[in-house]
């Protein structure tokens, strides 16, 4: 399999990059917002990301992209991932999005700095504070709120206009060979 990617909780989403694309669930869960179709010509394949049937180092590239901050154990998924691929790329909502805009179901809080990825067990009080305040507000053509929180519209405007904030909004990791991972209770 030497110069595969894989794609590790693909959900709905087959990009072109990729030659695997691995999910958990077929059927639309809250998380995927659609029903995954397998497309022709690429391998589809249902696991848990924490128990991935595939051989060690069986790809050169693995992307796993807003997928651990759901599971219960993603130190388990850490280890997965470094075991079946020599390099890739990791990206969780950060703690900011996730106190901002998070959903009920993400279960940790993420920071990614260098070549370690920290999963801090989210507490009641740092599941969505505002409720959907901010939710609403950034959706595109959605001005419920902003004339009652002007300073949104400046968050907005570099939210939509500029890649870079997005690294508030979300924790980026390339690696490659191994990285380090921690759970804090």
């Amino acid at each position: 399999m030497s110069g595969l990617k894989v794609d590790i909780g693909c959900g709905p989403h087959m990009r072109d990059e990729f030659d695997v694309f691995v999910d958990r669930y077929l059927s639309p869960v809250s998380r995927h917002g659609g029903v995954i179709r397998p497309e022709a010509g690429k391998r589809f394949v249902m696991a848990d990301s924490e128990a991935l049937p595939f051989k060690s180092g069986a790809f050169e590239y693995a992307n796993c992209a807003n997928l651990l901050e759901h599971l219960e154990h993603p130190g388990r998924a850490c280890e997965e991932i470094m075991r079946i691929a020599k390099a890739g790329y990791i990206i969780c909502p950060g703690v900011f999005d996730e106190i901002f805009f998070g959903k009920p179901y993400h279960l940790w809080l993420t920071m990614a700095r260098g070549s370690k990825i920290w999963f801090f067990r989210k507490r009641d009080f740092e599941d969505r504070p505002f409720g959907r305040a901010f939710i609403d507000a950034l959706r595109p053509g959605d001005r419920r709120y902003l004339p009652e929180m002007p300073e949104l519209r400046v968050v907005k405007e570099a939210y939509l206009a500029d890649r870079k904030i997005w690294r508030l909004f979300g924790q980026p990791m390339h690696w490659k060979g191994s990285f380090e991972w921690e759970e804090v209770e």
